[in-house]
């Protein structure tokens, strides 16, 4: 998924919030390029304002500007719309380093297959994936991937879609299915948020018994995408895999009879 005005102002409010750790090694799976839809004035504005190093800052408005110059004359199907991406993260997240891992991205990101494990030598205080989930048929193995690369402590960032989105990959991902996925690796679920394509905003789900109450007034109808942020335990745990609450007899008595009327 690229850097819409969704995924920039997701990560404005995690930034505002003060949950990034100070200089991250990041990790991207599934590398974002520059959708578009985000003044590029507002970028330029942010480097000003947020970056704090005159060298840095200097050099991240260089190339801005020579991401501006292609993309205006060459369109956002280059390699400059996932170098304005990168200065974006740099602006916000201050990374120590970057990498990423997409097996259709730039040259610089690796190119390996997500249905099987992967070896990267480190662990990530951030790791990020907006979109990627639902294109990669062994959904154990992302989770279990993620949760691994990821180290004690850190952040996980994440968005699949959850409602329509009809033949756009493998798989739909249900809000229970972030829940559940917290409640047994035991990650704090900082935040849940749906969104529409194209939206300004987002709702916030606030819990599991919201969930009745926006399919009562028709909330998720049409492609819907749901944005989750965990902050991983700080113990060095192996990834479990979840059990659906429901099941599980985990959920509240308002979420077991909104499962059975809302089928």
């Amino acid at each position: 998924m690229p850097i819409t005005n969704i995924t920039y102002n997701l990560v404005r409010e995690i930034r505002r919030a003060g949950l990034f750790p100070s200089k991250p090694h990041v990790l991207e799976i599934g590398e974002s390029n520059w959708y578009g839809d985000v003044p590029y004035e507002q970028l330029q504005q942010d480097i000003d304002s947020l970056v704090l190093q005159d060298d840095i800052k200097g050099y991240l408005k260089s190339e801005f500007a020579r991401c501006v110059d292609l993309i205006e004359n060459h369109g956002l199907s280059n390699a400059a719309s996932f170098d304005l991406s990168r200065i974006f993260y740099k602006t916000y997240l201050d990374y120590e380093s970057y990498t990423a891992v997409d097996l259709g991205g730039s040259s610089s990101a690796l190119k390996l297959d997500l249905n099987n494990p992967i070896d990267l030598d480190r662990q990530y205080e951030i790791t990020i994936s907006f979109g990627t989930a639902e294109h990669v048929f062994n959904v154990f193995q992302f989770f279990k991937t993620l949760h691994e690369v990821t180290r004690p402590g850190g952040i996980i960032i994440i968005s699949a879609p959850f409602q329509g989105w009809v033949d756009h990959g493998f798989f739909n991902f249900q809000p229970t299915f972030y829940y559940d996925l917290a409640a047994t690796n035991d990650y704090n679920l900082l935040l849940l948020l749906y969104s529409k394509p194209n939206s300004e905003g987002w709702i916030q789900v606030q819990n599991r018994e919201q969930i009745s109450e926006l399919v009562e007034r028709d909330a998720f109808s049409g492609n819907g995408t749901l944005f989750a942020t965990f902050q991983k335990s700080s113990g060095n745990t192996a990834f479990s895999v979840p059990m659906q609450g429901y099941y599980n007899q985990t959920v509240s008595k308002t979420v077991a009879d909104a499962w059975r009327n809302n089928r």
